[in-house]
């Protein structure tokens, strides 16, 4: 295959991975709003003289895996989990939604419009266009072991920290050690199949977590080459979405997250481009491949240049 790899590490480098000052100002954010929640839960706790615990956080999701990836518009989240004990605290779980939203509108001055109790979390948005999520939890000990509720449309059983755990696991178990390569090549990859995904408003594609799942079990780890990973990967999806487009949730297998017709419409758009990918590709493997075929390749995937072919 055609030797693009110090050329598609500079494009990671410079225009995929998340620059860190964003990554500090999102968790800044992070931090104020939990600052925030305690300080509202205070109030409240005084204002109603009641006792609200105050609850723990752990951050989740892109950021917590480092798989988040540059965004022009600052379409940046960040999710965290709100986690009471069981005990004493609000059995519906719209209700515990609506008791963090609360707790952070008690001081809501610098918002871009007031955080809001969604579905699966309450959201907080800024004007630059960042926003954090706080997903509410309760736990509790069940034969000595702690267990974890989801406040979605009804408690749903999940532990915050597992799929973070999970990725973080196979960051390590799948990438190259002792190689020519930077280490963890493994979240490389999954972050140029994001940019990839992401490359086109009008795709709309799975998102992170699916594609991520499709990437561990198709990922090609490569020693000296990132582009060789990247490619064999995205090629190794694309054949098992041709036999399979059913996709489980690795931290708990009963979970089916394609499920409903809008993920089985976005895995269907994903086999469709990377069928794409697939015929496009393989000038990469001609004898008389060319830089200028390479560079031409490289751009369609990532859609670099103003219009696409």
């Amino acid at each position: 295959m055609f030797d693009y790899n110090t050329k598609l590490n500079e494009f990671y480098h410079e225009s995929v991975r998340m620059k860190d000052p964003d990554k500090i100002l999102i968790r800044e954010y992070k931090k104020k709003n939990i600052d925030r929640i305690i300080s509202g839960i205070n109030k409240i706790n005084v204002e109603e003289n009641k006792t609200y615990p105050l609850p723990t956080f752990i951050e989740q999701g892109s950021i917590s895996m480092s798989t988040t990836n540059q965004s022009e518009d600052k379409d940046y989240d960040i999710d965290v989990a709100v986690i009471f004990p069981k005990e004493g605290f609000f059995s519906n779980p719209l209700h515990a939604r609506q008791f963090i939203e609360r707790a952070l509108n008690k001081d809501s001055s610098t918002f871009s419009h007031p955080p809001e109790a969604r579905t699966n979390a309450v959201t907080v948005w800024y004007t630059e266009g960042y926003h954090v999520d706080f997903a509410i939890y309760r736990n509790y000990d069940k034969f000595g072991s702690t267990v974890y509720e989801h406040a979605s449309a009804e408690w749903l059983s999940r532990d915050p920290r597992a799929v973070t755990q999970w990725f973080l696991n196979e960051v390590s178990r799948l990438s190259p050690t002792n190689a020519k390569v930077e280490s963890n090549q493994f979240r490389k990859v999954v972050r140029l199949l994001k940019r990839f995904c992401k490359s086109r408003l009008n795709w709309d594609l799975p998102g992170g977590f699916i594609l991520s799942i499709l990437a561990s079990s198709s990922f090609s780890s490569h020693n000296e080459r990132d582009d060789i990973a990247f490619v064999s990967t995205l090629l190794n999806i694309s054949n098992r979405l041709k036999n399979n487009r059913t996709v489980y949730n690795p931290t708990n297998g009963t979970i089916e997250l394609t499920s409903k017709k809008r993920l089985q419409h976005q895995i269907t758009r994903l086999v469709e481009k990377l069928d794409r990918f697939e015929s496009k590709s393989k000038i990469l493997f001609e004898n008389n491949c060319t830089e200028d075929d390479a560079k031409n390749f490289y751009k369609w995937v990532f859609n670099t240049k103003e219009k696409e072919n």
